[in-house]
């Protein structure tokens, strides 16, 4: 008997420095993924974020205005007297005048350099890059633009109606103008994402009125000054 005992102790000793042992290390992961929650926290209130930045950066352009730094541009399908929020409105910072004549229409088809950003984030101070047709420097005579319809999203399509051949903006495009507050993200877009685009117009395709399905390589004219 004295000899189960001695056995026994051991045994049950045994038992719980492994039960310790695992709830040490439990609380390790739980911790670990308490700080790997924390390093992705730039998604945190993300949507109320994303509105407080983009109201900031309307209340600067409008109070711009007239100063050619700043365009703003209301949303080219709401009616002018339903236009009374920030968000109906699109925003511009003009990094470059274009002396292109014309402007493109919702039905042409455009080419244009474009980098996309989220809004800037202790992670991403510069806002992180979502998709863009360069690497590297902006050097417009080097760089290969991409085809693209005009009609997109709704705040694109504001902004690209107001752009000529050579403009460079800054566009700031608020979520109801983009992807909304709910669109479930199956696109790799948070939801509520305000979206910064550095865009450049190079040319534009007009169709003629025979042809006026924009992907038409006939009938119709790229212009590009």
């Amino acid at each position: 008997m004295k000899h189960l005992e001695h056995t026994a102790a051991p045994r049950s000793m045994a038992r719980t420095m492994l039960l310790a042992a695992c709830l040490v290390m439990a609380a390790m992961g739980l911790t670990a993924c308490s700080e790997t929650d924390n390093d992705d926290g730039e998604y945190a209130n993300w949507a109320e974020r994303n509105t407080a930045y983009y109201n900031s950066i309307y209340s600067q352009a409008t109070s711009a205005q007239g100063s050619g730094e700043w365009v703003v541009m209301k949303q080219w399908t709401l009616a002018d007297e339903l236009a009374t929020k920030p968000e109906h409105f699109v925003v511009a910072r003009v990094l470059n005048h274009g002396e292109g004549s014309g402007c493109p229409l919702y039905t042409d088809s455009i080419y244009v350099h474009y980098r996309l950003r989220f809004m800037p984030t202790t992670q991403h101070p510069q806002g992180l890059v979502v998709k863009e047709t360069w690497s590297g420097d902006y050097t417009p005579e080097t760089m290969q633009p991409v085809r693209l319809a005009v009609n997109g999203i709704t705040g694109w399509e504001t902004a690209i109606q107001h752009m000529h051949i050579g403009d460079r903006w800054l566009l700031y495009i608020p979520c109801q103008q983009a992807y909304g507050l709910k669109n479930g993200q199956d696109n790799g877009i948070p939801d509520g994402s305000t979206l910064i685009y550095d865009v450049t117009l190079a040319g534009y395709y007009r169709s003629n009125a025979s042809y006026p399905d924009w992907k038409s390589k006939d009938g119709g004219t790229w212009i590009w000054e």
